[in-house]
């Protein structure tokens, strides 16, 4: 509704100024001048009422503007809300209804406007929608219902109505409100929650499970470390007394040639066994001990002069099974500083490993010489150890350093041990912040070390942590 502008005030008050003219220049009687002053007088009053209906108006407009935009923002909510919202009169014609439930029932808004919302219902289930109509019209509270929704060209589906009356100032029914759900869409989205509860619940659990194992086999692990440390504590003893006992027979009383030999080959196996546990127990220290709480004295090496001390045992070793032993040792090589003891450990090893599975009348090569091609930030010499060992499986050659780990092919009755010497290896080349390079094929495995060269202008005794921080690892290929 728009406000017709008003414009008494300014017609008034020119009535008022010809008047004021009209007494100054028209010399009139007592009478009439008298008149003449109540006729101002009321022309004031009429200007002060005309003021006011202005007023009034400005007022009405601002509210006229307010109600606008009420109803706007209404009909923006009654259009985005999630569920199909229609509101009807007392006998069910549709008033007003929203997009959502203009889609359900298949057809535009316009088209559905003054239409029976029991167009819409289907006949089987229309007597409980016209009962539930007259209970609204005659309640106060929220009604409810599941019904069936047969919408123009479209398959029905089941829904839920909620309906409550509509009031006017007066407290008068003058409506009714529905909201519509889609049963389908609802129990859609209760199986779509419980599952996402099922799952998230599942994983919970899996994860409890997890933990639970991993805490089981943490505990396994322990009590499996802590027999190995005790069984390995209470062999080492008496083999060591068996070992010293065989010797004292052989050096102290007149035996037979044959049995000499059974004496050789007793003390033979109480070295093996001896060094067996002396491993046992270097990996177990190894584990409980990281690399920097371990306090090593480090001295000066060159591997020209020190390596062929420790190679020297493996010649006799080689010999016995008929295998050829080649050392070379590159010219010009530099001393360093390093952990002779961990270098001297890791060499054993693997001197170890390449006698085991090289085969009789077999080639085991040593060759020494400056790095090449390293990933390291200093310059390194190489130890590169080949024998011509059985091809070490592609999908087992990142597991050959896993502590007691035997690859299923080899014989461990031909191949004796627990699996532990290339784990310690590894630890060895971690100590000495060194590379192992493995490489294996057809005709033989290569372990290469890449020992980085520290300044032998450093005394051995005051080295520290820091003269070790280089990259250290495996690196395999086949």
């Amino acid at each position: 509704m728009k406000v017709a502008q008003i414009t008494l005030p300014e017609k008034s008050e020119a009535t008022k100024q010809i008047l004021d003219s009209v007494l100054r220049e028209v010399c009139v009687d007592v009478r009439q001048s008298i008149l003449l002053q109540a006729l101002a007088a009321n022309l004031d009053e009429l200007i002060a009422a005309a003021e006011e209906m202005r007023q009034q108006h400005q007022k009405l407009i601002a509210s006229e503007q307010r109600v606008a935009h009420e109803r706007h923002r209404y009909q923006e909510l009654f259009e985005l809300t999630p569920n199909g919202y229609v509101v009807t009169d007392l006998e069910g014609n549709i008033q007003e209804i929203n997009q959502n439930a203009a889609q359900l029932f298949n057809a535009s808004q316009n088209v559905l406007i003054n239409m029976p919302l029991t167009e819409v219902i289907k006949d089987t289930h229309l007597q409980g929608f016209l009962d539930l109509l007259d209970k609204a019209r005659h309640h106060k509270k929220k009604l409810e219902i599941e019904t069936i929704i047969q919408p123009l060209k479209k398959a029905s589906f089941g829904a839920y109505l909620r309906v409550t009356g509509s009031y006017n100032l007066f407290g008068e029914l003058i409506g009714l409100r529905w909201i519509i759900n889609d049963l389908t869409m609802i129990k859609n989205r209760e199986a779509e929650r419980i599952y996402r509860s099922t799952k998230a619940h599942k994983e919970q659990l899996e994860l409890e499970n997890s933990k639970l194992i991993l805490s089981e086999l943490n505990k396994a692990a322990q009590i499996k470390d802590n027999l190995l440390s005790s069984i390995s504590h209470e062999l080492r003893s008496p083999l060591c007394s068996i070992k010293l006992g065989l010797t004292t027979i052989k050096e102290c009383f007149p035996i037979s040639a044959e049995s000499e030999c059974l004496l050789d080959v007793l003390n033979q196996e109480c070295s093996r066994e001896i060094r067996l546990i002396e491993n046992i127990l270097r990996l177990k220290i190894k584990e409980e001990r990281p690399v920097e709480k371990q306090m090593h004295l480090l001295g000066i090496i060159q591997l020209a002069e020190w390596l062929p001390h420790i190679i020297q045992p493996y010649y006799e070793k080689a010999r016995n099974k008929n295998i050829e032993l080649i050392t070379t040792i590159e010219e010009g090589l530099h001393q360093f500083v390093g952990d002779t003891i961990v270098l001297k450990n890791l060499l054993i090893e693997l001197f170890n490993n390449a006698c085991k599975y090289t085969p009789e009348n077999g080639l085991i090569t040593v060759h020494v010489q400056k790095g090449a091609n390293s990933s390291l930030t200093r310059p390194t010499q190489s130890i590169i150890i080949t024998n011509n060992a059985p091809k070490i499986p592609t999908n087992q050659l990142w597991r050959i350093f896993e502590a007691f780990y035997r690859i299923p092919t080899n014989d461990p009755y031909v191949h004796n041990g627990l699996g532990i010497g290339l784990s310690l290896a590894l630890k060895y080349t971690q100590d000495l912040g060194a590379t192992l390079r493995v490489h294996s094929s057809a005709q033989a495995t290569t372990f290469t070390i890449e020992i980085p060269e520290h300044n032998v202008s450093v005394s051995p005794i005051e080295n520290t942590k820091e003269d070790f921080e280089f990259v250290s690892g495996v690196i395999l290929s086949s």
